[in-house]
């Protein structure tokens, strides 16, 4: 309130400060679709959001210092998601003053016990140094004046009137059981022991600040908030500057779905049994997609594995979701969910089919996605999915959902399962002309093909093909997180490069043939390994040979011989329709010649 420059008198009477500036709210609107639509990458204006996974917990602490100093004074951590988590800060107040102030000749300070137990009776208020409307900015002062030029500019602390400024983003009081006796301006402290407690050695004045509603809306808390405390004391009002930042940082990935033991996967058409081992590599790459899409979709409709392409695309997006009703688990430990992948990027889902379990506001236009909409519990606590499957949400794709983040968020979720982007082309439009799937051809994705019914949670098949999905989600993931860049064309092209270095590797060990970016293997009943892909590089040989060649012989006599006979019926044609004519033309125009 009064500086040393400034001479400001106290006022009897308080008046109340001009209301803040209110903040609109944003609304979202939903686009009009059929479908759900999710960008592969998360877009706002051109630019990726790189922003955190809202559902997944962060090792989050709040940090008190003071601004003159720099001196940490509060540091309190919990894992929790960005945005759900506000706890009551309490700090000592000479922890904060820090030997800024300790004037001589008073009875409170933070010398002595005895000045401990004063100071614990003296009242403060505080002022706020962020969110003021430019009025308040230009009468309340800045950090010169602990943002507190003029009566008014107080908005919380220990003191007995009501505070002009009503929508700050914090209260600040004394902790309980340590508050002051009420005295304002004009009375006598009381001066009994037993109301002061006695003398105090060290945190005798603990200071409470508590978030409000509009603090825990509030965004830029990494970047601190600053706040001016000063004292309620007879001449000079002491005061002392405290801020208040967040430090979030990634939590610690708890890894996919626990691998499966070895098992036996017996094919029901070809009879054969092909041993396959869930011990995950450190890449798994879209081989162990295309092998486990295979045995699930041989399992389910073995007549569509004969002879046929399955192609993955190098091209985002890579996985289809499929909406399924489910049962759900609710837990307050977030070490129950599955948490898949570290860092900012975002992994979300193109299209959804069918319907399933919902939660969070569903828009009118998505509700054809749902066959049931529940509420989200009231409790802080994680929403787990059944095994095997995910929850996709308007902000990503995740294994768990926070209810707070999900309210914070205003979006919805979906169950899903998930089903790599994989292309089926059948043989006889690829083995008749080329080696190759065609462009052009007609195509359809295995979840198309398939629908929600083939893929069983307790089907063997797919919980190898769930296995396969986590491990390479979680590359994706981390491709995304490695990334420097935030345009969408450059994050996309990491995913790119992600799938085309996995596709020049299986091209190397013969597993793999690329066709226009997409990794095209042939299958036939399970004889899609090597031994029928040396098929197609002899079939590709051979073609490379025969243009190396040239044209067979027979063609080439052909082509002769058509040449010729073009050449003597052109001849033939000239002599009828062109000479013959001109010859007697010139016949019958001349004169007889005269005989003597």
């Amino acid at each position: 309130m009064k500086g040393d420059e400034v001479s400001i008198t106290r006022r009897e009477m308080l008046p109340s400060a001009p209301d803040g500036i209110k903040t609109p709210m944003t609304t979202i609107r939903f686009p009009k679709a059929k479908t759900l639509q999710i960008l592969t990458l998360l877009i706002s204006i051109g630019v990726v959001q790189t922003s955190p996974m809202p559902h997944e917990p962060h090792n989050l602490t709040w940090v008190i210092t003071n601004t003159a100093t720099g001196t940490v004074i509060n540091s309190t951590s919990h894992l929790a998601p960005i945005g759900t988590w506000f706890p009551d800060l309490v700090f000592d107040l000479c922890a904060l003053a820090d030997g800024t102030w300790d004037p001589l000749g008073l009875v409170w300070g933070c010398q002595h016990p005895a000045q401990h137990s004063e100071l614990r009776r003296t009242p403060f208020y505080v002022c706020p140094g962020e969110g003021r409307s430019p009025q308040q900015t230009a009468t309340c002062g800045g950090p010169e004046s602990y943002f507190c030029a003029y009566w008014g500019c107080e908005s919380t602390g220990s003191i007995s009137w009501t505070p002009p400024i009503k929508d700050d983003l914090i209260k600040v009081q004394r902790s309980p059981g340590s508050e002051s006796q009420g005295w304002g301006y004009g009375l006598q402290p009381k001066l009994d022991a037993n109301d002061l407690g006695g003398p105090c050695s060290s945190n005798c004045n603990p200071i409470t600040v508590q978030f409000t509603p509009k603090g825990k809306e509030s965004v830029g808390w990494e970047k601190g908030k600053t706040w001016g405390l000063r004292l309620y004391v007879s001449g000079y009002d002491y005061g002392v500057m405290f801020t208040i930042q967040l430090s979030a940082r990634q939590g610690m990935p708890l890894g996919p779905n626990p691998a499966l033991p070895p098992v036996g996967l017996t094919v029901t058409q070809s009879q054969i049994t092909v041993p396959i081992s869930q011990e995950l590599r450190p890449r798994s790459g879209p081989w162990d997609l295309l092998k486990a899409t295979y045995l699930v979709l041989n399992n389910s409709k073995p007549e569509l594995t004969s002879k046929c392409w399955l192609c993955l695309d190098a091209q985002p997006p890579y996985y289809e979701g499929i909406a399924v009703p489910g049962n759900y688990t609710t837990s307050t430990d977030n070490k129950d969910c599955r948490w898949q992948y570290p860092g900012k990027g975002r992994l979300t889902l193109e299209l959804i089919q069918g319907k399933g379990l919902c939660f969070g506001t569903i828009p009118h236009t998505h509700r054809h996605l749902c066959n049931s909409i529940q509420e989200a519990p009231d409790r802080d606590a994680y929403i787990i999915p059944p095994i095997n499957t995910w929850w996709a949400c308007t902000t990503g794709l995740t294994s768990c959902i926070h209810t707070q983040a999900l309210n914070l968020t205003n979006g919805f979720c979906v169950l899903v399962q998930l089903a790599p982007r994989i292309l089926r082309y059948s043989d006889e439009m690829g083995t008749r002309l080329s080696p190759f799937p065609a462009a052009r051809a007609k195509r359809a994705t295995v979840a198309e093909i398939l629908g929600a019914s083939a893929f069983d949670f307790q089907d063997e098949n797919y919980k190898v093909l769930s296995s396969a999905i986590d491990a390479d989600l979680m590359e994706l993931g981390k491709s995304l997180s490695k990334s420097k860049t935030s345009l969408t064309s450059l994050r996309e092209a990491t995913l790119r490069n992600q799938r085309e270095q996995d596709f020049q590797s299986l091209q190397q060990d013969g597993l793999c043939k690329p066709l226009e970016k997409r990794c095209c293997t042939f299958v036939d009943n399970l004889k899609h390994a090597r031994e029928l892909l040396a098929k197609v590089r002899k079939r590709l040989e051979d073609r490379k040979r025969e243009m190396e060649q040239g044209q067979p012989v027979w063609i080439t006599v052909i082509a002769t011989l058509s040449g010729f006979l073009g050449l003597v019926i052109l001849i033939v044609i000239c002599k009828l329709y062109v000479v013959n004519p001109l010859m007697d033309s010139s016949r019958t125009r001349s004169p007889p010649s005269d005989t003597y």
